[in-house]
């Protein structure tokens, strides 16, 4: 897993249960769209790796990028 990919799921760990979005920063819920937006293989293959981790919140957060990662407007696979 690339540095900038295993610090962007850090980062959506980040006040991920506070009400509303952080005043600043690419963290918690910002964090996650940004992942879903990448919808790449690498954003696949680590998140499930993440969804393996003993620490309950990797699990959570991998999950919800996973949720929605692959939906495409075009209605077109997102991998080919």
């Amino acid at each position: 897993m690339s540095g900038d990919l295993k610090s962007l799921l850090a980062r959506a760990m980040i006040g991920l249960d506070e009400e509303g979005a952080p005043a600043s920063g690419e963290t918690g819920r910002r964090a996650i769209v940004r992942l879903q937006k990448r919808a790449s293989r690498q954003v696949l293959d680590g998140c499930l790796a993440e969804c393996t981790d003993t620490d309950s919140l990797k699990r959570r957060v991998a999950a919800i990028v996973l949720g929605e990662l692959g939906h495409s407007k075009d209605k077109e696979p997102v991998f080919g």
